[in-house]
């Protein structure tokens, strides 16, 4: 779980937000998948949730 917020003259929180990777490796030792699902709750939408799904591929270079 996160929280963002300012700490100027008042700590205010802007927007929490909670999510979880799950990784993946596809194809030999440097080709990895994840799934991201996160729900954030902004203070600018009254902090009323919002749901959101990232994927993300990754390609390792180099040599071992």
């Amino acid at each position: 779980m996160t929280a963002f917020g300012d700490t100027e003259k008042l700590i205010k929180v802007n927007e929490y937000v909670v999510s979880i990777t799950y990784r993946r490796r596809i194809y030999h030792h440097f080709i990895f998948a994840e799934i991201i699902p996160e729900v954030t709750w902004p203070r600018d939408q009254l902090y009323h949730s919002t749901g959101a799904i990232s994927f993300r591929l990754e390609v390792i270079f180099g040599s071992d």
